[in-house]
């Protein structure tokens, strides 16, 4: 995200890479923006349980069958903001 994104902050604060590496995930910022995008909290998961290779691969072939997260954003479409 944008330097100014809470998530972001976040993130490097508690010197982590992805959020489902926290161990408070699914915090309250993700599941704000979990309003917008239907299936973050569900890959999220997924990402936990196969890991980052393999979750990966799975993206891979999810764009090849056309897949795109912003055909699924719903409104309102917002960042959280602590």
């Amino acid at each position: 995200g944008p330097p100014f994104c809470d998530i972001r902050k976040c993130a490097r604060k508690r010197k982590i890479d992805i959020c489902v590496s926290c161990p408070d995930w699914p915090c309250h910022r993700i599941k704000r923006l979990a309003k917008s995008y239907v299936t973050l909290i569900a890959d999220g998961e997924r990402l936990r349980r196969i890991g980052l290779a393999g979750w990966l691969k799975e993206q891979k072939k999810r764009a090849e069958t056309g897949f795109c997260y912003c055909d699924i954003r719903c409104q309102p479409d917002e960042a959280p903001v602590d």
